[in-house]
């Protein structure tokens, strides 16, 4: 039977065999997902495909290194490996159910409903070739709406700011019916999307009525840019200059909440 440590939203589930490294292992764990690391556990996650993360306990010496999982996988879940006698399996990091196939499905159904709206704008991607421009915009969408969803700490600024986006949107509508229509729709269930995601924090995170709406505002608009990417004359700075920033780091959330 596997023995189950939580931290930061992530879920690891130790072998009885690997037990003695389970606090070296749960410690960092807990600095790795930590709400002000900045979102470093997001960017491996995102990173993954190359070679392993290798870590060394400074008192012991020993060797240890986490498989973040395939690129094109949401919060892939984490293998990590002991290193004492050839690689052996010592847990896995679990950041999202394994049952959820797509990651609005861990969203509040009206905010589900935007994204699925949002997702017949961008495309199927379907004969775009080997560069597959499409495809990698939904898997970063994939990977922004599972931290909306569990780990709002991680949300990262997209390429577009908000104006350029409005803009970029503004224009695309003016081509067709079709996309017109899409376009109203979007301002049509932005505003339910939005409090449903404030009502899904205050449940999960147990946040206070105005924290819950900042955080909702801050992740949905995230999400929502991260759909598309438009020309930019400044291409050195993602979402402009100054981006702004989560407010989820301003907050002191009880620690059962995360």
């Amino acid at each position: 039977m596997c023995k189950k440590l939580r931290a930061g939203g992530a879920e690891m589930h130790i072998p009885p065999s690997s037990r003695p490294m389970s606090r070296l292992l749960a410690t960092s764990l807990r600095v790795l997902a930590n709400p002000r690391s900045g979102g470093r556990t997001a960017r491996f996650s995102r990173a993954c495909g190359g070679p392993p993360l290798v870590f060394r306990h400074g008192a012991s010496g020993a060797l240890w290194l986490i498989d973040v999982g395939q690129p094109f996988v949401f919060l892939a879940a984490w293998s990590v490996y002991a290193l004492e006698r050839g690689p052996s399996p010592s847990c896995r990091i679990d950041f999202r159910p394994a049952s959820a196939k797509d990651a609005s499905a861990l969203l509040p159904e009206p905010t589900a409903a935007l994204v699925r709206l949002l997702d017949k704008a961008i495309g199927s991607g379907a004969g775009e070739g080997t560069q597959q421009p499409t495809a990698w915009i939904q898997v970063d969408v994939q990977h922004t709406l599972a931290n909306a969803a569990l780990r709002p700490w991680a949300v990262q600024q997209p390429f577009n700011s908000r104006s350029e986006v409005d803009s970029g949107l503004a224009e695309w509508a003016g081509k067709d019916t079709y996309n017109r229509q899409l376009f109203q729709a979007f301002g049509m269930k932005y505003p339910a999307a939005e409090r449903a995601l404030a009502a899904h924090y205050r449940h999960r995170f147990h946040l206070g009525r105005s924290q819950s709406k900042r955080m909702a505002a801050y992740s949905l608009d995230v999400a929502f840019r991260s759909h598309f990417t438009f020309p930019k004359e400044n291409t050195n700075t993602p979402g402009g200059n100054p981006a702004p920033a989560n407010p989820w780091h301003s907050f002191n959330p009880p620690r059962d909440g995360w």
